[in-house]
């Protein structure tokens, strides 16, 4: 019997070597798509192969797609960062005349995509949102700046991670930062600042409603931007409701991840979501909950049999050995002891990949290159 095949794209991302290492132990073939053949899930041993294809340019990038999905080999594109998750959504119909992808219409991935419309929506069902202001002229910004108080949080309507977030401690900072986009259209968004630890849940859903979660806690020292190196899951169960009405509302299909706040008060407050798998979806995976392939079974119609596994709440994670080093390198006298100790601890889990040596490489490189990265910004 022939051999499934998916294809995988962005190859840097921990989600895009989920999928990899997902898919090839259910009997898929998986290539990727990536920049650079030192991505971690192009170097990673259950790769088949990797296709390369340019960073920026999207019309160059999309001409090799539609190339690679041509000649029919392929049974399921997997579409993986914020970027490749929006162009796929724009050119939906020339992916699905070749394969198939889970992924809903563009309108709901436009409001997944977009803080504010996220926010607006979250506030128009009633799901608990931080204090949150959408002002269209710098008058606004500056009521809103006072209404709020200080600190407050300032987004761009569109990033990833902790990237376009400011945490802003004066009037003269949010000015800097509206200031900077000039697009009133476009303008980011206020909120009230809550500090708290940060609530993710990576959901799958099918038209419109959510097939299996996976909830996860990371303490405030870990928000490194992007995926956090360590991890707890938790029970959730109070914030259901409020992930299924948004599902439901969005009639969205495919993979879904949720961050909320949980305030010192104890609110759990929606934040964002993202249109895509979470970086801690090895997380899931390791405990049994194998989102990837659930998406596969949903893309080849064979969902309704799935079965979720209950995950214990206080179980502990490793998600990747960049992510680790990359905490650790940003203050190596005072977290040395804390990353050896979390080698060492035995209840600590963690997808297993020292048989891999060359996976492991393309990870320290990412860490290498990232820190230095931060070091010289912080200079």
């Amino acid at each position: 019997m022939k051999k499934k095949r998916a294809l995988v794209r962005s190859a840097g991302w921990n989600a895009a070597l989920c999928c990899v290492e997902s898919l090839s132990c259910d009997g898929w073939a998986v290539d990727v798509l990536t920049s650079t053949k030192w991505a971690q899930a192009a170097m990673a041993r259950r790769c088949s192969k990797y296709h390369l294809t340019p960073l920026e340019d999207h019309v160059a990038y999309l001409g090799i797609l539609e190339n690679a999905l041509s000649g029919g080999q392929y049974d399921l594109f997997i579409p993986i960062s914020d970027v490749i998750v929006e162009l796929a959504s724009q050119h939906r119909e020339m992916i699905l005349s070749h394969t198939r992808m889970i992924l809903p219409d563009r309108s709901s991935v436009s409001v997944a995509d977009d803080k504010g419309l996220t926010m607006e929506l979250a506030e128009k069902l009633g799901a608990p949102i931080p204090a949150t202001l959408f002002p269209a002229t710098m008058a606004e910004v500056l009521d809103g700046v006072a209404a709020l108080g200080l600190p407050c949080v300032a987004k761009l309507r569109r990033g990833s991670g902790s990237a376009g977030v400011l945490i802003a401690h004066s009037v003269e900072e949010v000015e800097a930062f509206f200031e900077a986009r000039p697009e009133a259209d476009d303008w980011p968004i206020l909120q009230a600042y809550r500090p708290g630890a940060l609530i993710g849940v990576s959901v799958v859903c099918h038209k419109g409603r959510l097939l299996a979660s996976h909830s996860f806690r990371v303490e405030d020292r870990y928000l490194i931007g992007g995926t956090p190196p360590y991890a707890m899951s938790i029970e959730a169960s109070e914030i259901e409701d409020c992930m299924a009405v948004m599902v439901e509302a969005l009639q969205w299909e495919g993979p879904l991840d949720f961050d909320f706040i949980e305030t010192d008060e104890g609110d759990l407050l929606l934040i964002e979501l993202n249109p895509r798998f979470s970086g801690t979806t090895s997380f899931a995976y390791r405990v049994g909950v194998d989102m990837p392939k659930l998406l596969a079974d949903c893309a080849l119609g064979r969902h309704d049999n799935h079965e979720v596994v209950a995950t214990r709440p206080g179980t502990r994670f490793r998600t990747g050995l960049q992510y680790e080093l990359i905490c650790w390198g940003r203050d190596p006298l005072r977290r040395t002891g804390e990353l050896i100790a979390g080698w060492l601890n035995p209840s600590i889990l963690y997808v297993r990949r020292w048989s891999d040596p060359m996976l492991l490489f393309a990870q320290v490189l990412y860490a290498l290159k990232a820190t230095v990265r931060f070091h010289r910004q912080k200079s």
